[in-house]
């Protein structure tokens, strides 16, 4: 990070949280292509869990399962 940046952001600290958030996702926003690498970064991952399953790395649960699962636990 240049110096102007690591002042920015020093700076950006002492904002209130609210402040800091608007300003985080302004800034975001002009990220060119942040998008197309969070789902290039997604389809990566799904490729990766499908080749898992596929090599029988991981065990797969019906939804029926997942479903009782669910909830047992917000019945805690």
């Amino acid at each position: 990070m240049t110096d102007a940046a690591e002042k920015l952001y020093e700076g950006a600290l002492e904002l209130p949280d609210e402040d800091r958030e608007a300003l985080a996702l302004r800034i975001l926003a002009t990220v060119p292509r942040t998008t197309e690498r969070v789902a290039a970064a997604w389809r990566e991952e799904v490729i990766h869990r499908v080749e898992q399953i596929r090599r029988g790395e991981v065990e797969t649960e019906s939804w029926e399962q997942v479903q009782a699962q669910i909830d047992e636990a917000l019945s805690r």
